[in-house]
């Protein structure tokens, strides 16, 4: 009949004399009660009734105020309303066999029914719920009311079509438009159904035959799936936006938390392939503060929450420590993750601080940048995690940080100096507090005086003015026991005289030379130099050298001058 009544809306073709046989599924009161011919009552439905009722004695309506003749009639009401049900049952069964098989198709069995069938089928139930509303009837409102009472106590269970194809009404729930992001397997109204027959959805929502959508409902939603990303956002936006209640609250995230599983994708730089995760609620200890040191691009391990959570308007960073228990993933948990050996979460080569120099510069400048505002307990930690990690950028390479030197104490071209690839993190505004942290994890500010001397004793790679110009520079930062050991080493050589240039008394040195720490390494007995204590040369100057004296070999370049700062040292 649907399909008729379709055909024939919006017709100026039809007459009056068959309005009356059409639907009246506006409620206008047009159905009758028939005894042959249509009386003056109204059945309340959208069809009209015809049976053997006994009617008054003006035959305009039937009578329910006779003793004996209203039981007669009120019987064939109630037949009435059990026959309404039995045909609105009738048309719901033959709208599930339609969508389950719909649903047995090849074409339909990931995705579901067309969703042309599915609006077809909506349709017919939307049209059967409005054909069987029961308003009141007139004269006499009894007769709607008795064949309601038949209609739904008929049978126990109401079929009516969700979101899940025709179910029994104690399955399926009232839609609710903020749960509608995230509540996909649980049967619900659609929402054409729900506000196309509000008539009928109240009825048997006052009868508690369909219900709202409750607590219990989420988590069994929750553990039927796995959670997209944005559904679990929309989930959590809805229990962020509950009100507190402390009894209810701890006991709900128990179970809220444990059920909920959601999936993460990343796309990983220089792959075609997308990587997923599934990260169980449970598993979340963490959260991203957007403003805090740790960069929001990361990476982060899988119990931290994703970005995307924090920086969502309706969900409040304080709602996650108040509801779940979450706290801030801070630059202490970063330096953990990036530091745990082997890692828990293997990061790829652009995010592994002892792999790539771009990464460990950010890392570094990162933790420079709260270094003062970190408890000295949490900072004894990031030093103690990160000393024995080659994570210090210099130009040969990632270092550890007790092998690599400030760029002041680059004197040997073969010493590792801090130098950052990307930024200059040394200079400006950035370089007090990076200094402090490079110093912290033990980066030198000068080269240990052992290594000055063996390698110019040993191997020839500097000359005096060139390690005096470079112990000027460090002049501050020797301690008192390194200044007595430069004052006793035997490590500066004389100038030569004209004789010696001309190749006269063999000065070969076969002699142990002295280092700073006061050990004795033994030379090779190849021609060497002698040298001496810096105490017992005097100033390259044309008066001392026209006395005879031994003079400290400094060359011509540069040229000696006693006020500069080698002279002064």
């Amino acid at each position: 009949e649907k399909e008729e009544i379709d055909g024939n809306e919006g017709s100026k073709d039809v007459g009056s004399v068959f309005l009356g046989l059409r639907a009246d599924l506006e409620g206008n009161n047009s159905s009758r009660v028939y005894i042959g011919h249509a009386t003056g009552q109204t059945t309340g439905i959208s069809g009209h009734m015809s049976a053997r009722f006994i009617p008054t004695v003006e035959r305009e309506s039937i009578d329910l105020v006779d003793r004996n003749v209203s039981v007669w009639n009120v019987e064939l009401l109630h037949i009435g309303g059990y026959l309404s049900r039995i045909a609105y049952e009738t048309e719901l069964a033959a709208i599930a066999r339609l969508y389950s098989a719909a649903l047995q198709t090849s074409s339909s069995a990931l995705s579901g029914p067309d969703e042309n069938l599915v609006t077809w089928l909506q349709s017919r139930c939307l049209h059967a719920l409005k054909f069987f509303t029961f308003r009141p009837s007139t004269p006499s409102p009894e007769v709607s009311r008795i064949m309601q009472s038949a209609f739904f106590s008929g049978s126990e269970i109401f079929s009516i079509f969700s979101t899940s194809g025709v179910k029994p009404a104690s399955e399926v729930r009232i839609r609710n438009p903020e749960m509608d992001k995230f509540v996909k397997s649980l049967p619900v109204l659609p929402k054409e159904i729900q506000d196309g027959a509000m008539d009928v959805i109240g009825l048997l929502q006052g009868r508690n035959m369909i219900r709202q959508i409750t607590f219990d409902d989420i988590i069994w939603e929750m553990r039927q799936r796995c959670f997209e990303e944005d559904e679990m956002i929309e989930c959590l936006k809805w229990r962020v936006g509950l009100p507190r209640q402390a009894a209810f609250d701890i006991h709900f995230k128990e179970q809220f938390v444990g059920a909920g599983v959601f999936r993460i994708i990343e796309k990983q730089e220089g792959k075609e392939k997308q990587e997923e995760k599934f990260v169980p609620l449970a598993s979340i200890r963490t959260f991203i503060n957007p403003s805090g040191l740790v960069p929001p691009d990361g990476p982060f391990p899988t119990s931290t929450l994703p970005l995307r959570f924090s920086t969502t308007k309706e969900l409040p960073t304080a709602s996650f420590t108040e509801l779940f228990g979450w706290g801030v993933f801070s630059i202490n948990d970063w330096v953990i993750f990036l530091s745990s050996k082997p890692p828990a979460e293997s990061p790829t080569p652009d995010h592994d601080i002892t792999l790539s120099p771009i990464f460990a510069e950010r890392v570094l400048a990162a933790i420079a940048k709260g270094w003062a505002n970190i408890s000295k307990a949490n900072q004894e930690d990031i030093v103690r995690r990160l000393s024995p990690l080659t994570c210090i950028p210099t130009q040969l390479g990632l270092k550890l940080s007790t092998d690599a030197y400030f760029p002041a104490a680059h004197v040997f071209q073969d010493l590792p100096m801090v130098t950052f690839p990307s930024t200059n993190a040394l200079s400006g505004r950035t370089k007090l507090p990076t200094e402090t942290l490079l110093e912290a994890l033990g980066v030198r500010k000068h080269v240990d005086l052992q290594v000055v001397f063996n390698r110019m004793i040993k191997t020839g790679d500097w000359t005096i003015p060139q390690l005096v110009k470079y112990l000027a520079g460090v002049r501050d930062t020797l301690t008192k026991e390194e200044v007595e050991r430069l004052r006793q080493t035997t490590a500066f050589t004389k100038e030569e005289s004209s004789l010696e240039q001309k190749g006269g008394p063999d000065t070969t040195d076969s002699k142990s030379v002295v280092s700073v720490a006061g050990t004795s390494t033994s030379a090779a007995p190849v021609p060497r130099r002698l040298r001496y204590k810096i105490g017992v040369l005097y100033e390259p100057t044309d008066a001392m050298r026209q006395l005879g004296l031994p003079l400290l070999d400094w060359g011509n370049n540069p040229k000696w001058r006693i006020n500069s700062d080698e002279g002064t040292l």
